[in-house]
């Protein structure tokens, strides 16, 4: 007889898993589900980041409203800076979160694999994975869809250039 774990149902109720294999399988569930909450983390963090900019640029503009140009010609410089580093650590978080979405998928692959073929070992199984390709740190820092924060940055330049001189 298999081993017995306990799981705990969507009603609250507890569930008895007799076999080693729905074990695995509720592993994989919950791999899964955190990998889809990690995914859905990176897209609020994009979105959460252009509130904050937009706050401290329209927060800027609020402050200097009344003095007119030359009160805000002090503050540009500053309000670069400060928007450059707001984009960095977005960046660095986003990439915290891709580097560990990455490596889950990886486990969720292995998992998998065992999970489907029980008899294989465990050299056999890593082989078919992949030699951790989970722990490339650059692709994690920089990757497509951090192309987001490259496009902030820019902008912001041009924004910084633009209220600077006076293009338009």
């Amino acid at each position: 007889m298999g081993s017995k774990f306990f799981k705990r149902s969507s009603i609250g109720a507890i569930e008895v898993l007799n076999d080693t294999k729905d074990m695995n399988m509720e592993n994989y569930r919950q791999l899964h589900n955190i990998v889809l909450v990690i995914s859905e983390q990176c897209f609020n963090i994009k979105k959460v980041l252009i509130t904050a900019i937009s706050a401290l640029i329209s927060g800027c503009f609020l402050i200097t409203k009344d003095s007119g140009i030359n009160k805000l010609d002090r503050f540009l410089l500053p309000l670069l800076f400060i928007s450059l580093f707001i984009v960095i650590l977005f960046w660095l978080y986003d990439s915290y979160l891709y580097y560990y979405q990455k490596k889950l998928r990886h486990d969720m692959k292995v998992k998998e694999l065992i999970y489907t073929s029980a008899n294989d070992c465990d050299i056999e199984i890593e082989k078919k994975c992949g030699q951790c390709k989970h722990t490339n740190i650059n692709k994690a820092l920089f990757n497509f869809s951090h192309l987001f924060y490259f496009l902030v940055a820019i902008s912001l330049f041009i924004f910084y250039l633009v209220m600077k001189y006076q293009i338009i």
